[in-house]
């Protein structure tokens, strides 16, 4: 998919869209505005946001048992497994050594977890 073409795609059709549903009777008014779409941009980009893959390490369901070092209860491990980030990880490992902890980092990226 080329983002560019698919913008100018966007707008092309929203520029059409605004065509048929506003049709001017007067004909000056009419002429005015069909310019006025013709003349420029509707729209200002595309912007594209590059967001960094974050790193996967290990699973809870094997991080758990080294830092508690027994096994924990199979319904608890269960309820928890899931794949860490790397930075998840690195903030349940130093709560675990009775550190404090601040994570910064991006949306989507399990900050939530981490705190939990």
């Amino acid at each position: 998919m080329n983002p560019i073409e698919l913008a100018q795609t966007i707008e092309n059709n929203y520029r059409r869209y605004l065509q048929t549903t506003f049709y001017f009777k007067d004909r000056e008014l009419r002429e005015s505005f069909e310019k006025a779409l013709i003349s420029g941009r509707l729209s200002k980009g595309p912007y594209l946001e590059a967001t960094p893959t974050f790193k996967r390490t290990q699973t809870t369901r094997d991080l758990f048992p080294e830092l508690l070092g027994f096994q924990p209860d199979e319904g608890f491990l269960k309820a928890v497994d899931k794949h860490l980030y790397k930075h998840q990880e690195e903030a349940i490992r130093r709560v675990n050594q009775g550190r404090n902890i601040v994570v910064a980092t991006g949306t989507g990226s399990g900050k939530t977890e981490a705190f939990l």
